[in-house]
């Protein structure tokens, strides 16, 4: 379950509301931690981090492609990749 801002305190004496469910919007920079959150996941499951094997392989590389590195340079650069699968379908369609 997740909750949704729909309204700022406007200053210390103020109040937030929040709005159960819905369509969950895109994360930003505020929803790290910061008191500014703007949307707050409720689950009974942990959260865990992504393994960088687990990164290839939704990118479409195969396991250990980035292997031999730091984990956080193999994270980035899954992140600046593109989907292998999805430029091999674009391809194909051209």
């Amino acid at each position: 379950m997740w909750f949704t801002k729909s309204r700022r305190a406007q200053n210390v004496d103020d109040y937030e509301t929040w709005i159960a469910g819905g369509v969950m919007p895109t994360l930003n920079a505020f929803d790290n931690g910061d008191v500014r959150t703007t949307i707050m996941a409720i689950t009974e499951q942990t959260v865990r981090r992504l393994t960088p094997i687990e990164t290839e392989r939704l990118q479409g590389f195969p396991d250990n492609w980035t292997d031999g590195q730091a984990d956080s340079h193999r994270y980035k650069q899954m992140g600046n990749a593109v989907t292998v699968n999805v430029i091999e379908w674009i391809g194909a369609r051209l």
